[in-house]
């Protein structure tokens, strides 16, 4: 089986996913809008001055408005209950797929240009072996491959619950290095082998939209 072979026969499985991600990211967009539909008193378009004339009219006004914005904004919180933990489930679900892609077809042994210094950092042959594997495809965040990126989040996403007996040396300095890429982002921040959410957020830095995205990204990945 070649590498587009396995894409051909994955598909389906990766569109439904992708598509399922797509639905979970929107519930919190939805209440996110839901959120900022809220009015403030104080901040918003109201007259707060109490020595208004208009003032207890824009009481009034506040309160039937609110009352139905406050009864979006709830149905719209009752449908994220267990949706983050389904949203890092399915993300898990594509990081598997993509992984195995590349666990199959890459033959690459050369050290990318920017993991030279992680590359001497490991000190066991296997993740030495696994950073060249994985050392595929495009330049995502922390200036690592993508390959390396998916390998880190399907092993996190796998073996989180195994903290603190899983070891792994380069998923740990992968994890690392994008905790430390920006100092403001705090995605990957602390204990992040054991965070129950890291694999979401790895399929958000691989910017997959659709399957194309992947399909395009995995291609160029394994070309040679």
């Amino acid at each position: 089986m070649s590498i587009d072979q396995y894409l051909k026969q994955t598909k389906y499985a990766i569109e439904q996913l992708l598509q399922n991600f797509s639905f979970y990211s929107s519930l919190y967009r939805d209440l996110y809008e839901k959120n900022r539909k809220v009015d403030s008193l104080i901040f918003d378009d109201y007259i707060a001055d109490p020595e208004h004339p208009d003032y207890k009219n824009e009481i009034k006004r506040w309160q039937r408005n609110n009352h139905e914005d406050q009864k979006e904004f709830c149905k719209a919180l009752s449908k994220i209950d267990g949706a983050g933990t389904s949203k890092n489930a399915i993300a898990g679900a594509i990081l598997q797929i993509a992984f195995m892609g590349i666990n199959i077809y890459s033959n690459n042994d050369s050290i990318p240009e920017t993991c030279e210094e992680l590359h001497n950092s490991l000190t066991k042959s296997g993740s030495k072996l696994n950073l060249r594997k994985f050392g595929v495809g495009k330049t995502v965040w922390g200036k690592l491959p993508m390959g390396l990126v998916i390998y880190a989040g399907r092993n996190q996403y796998n073996h989180f619950d195994e903290h603190p007996n899983f070891e792994n040396e380069l998923v740990e300095k992968i994890l690392d290095r994008l905790a430390t890429f920006r100092d403001e982002d705090k995605i990957f921040k602390t204990n992040h082998i054991k965070k129950h959410n890291t694999a979401q957020h790895i399929l958000g830095i691989l910017h997959w939209q659709s399957y194309g995205d992947y399909k395009k990204d995995m291609i160029e990945a394994l070309k040679n």
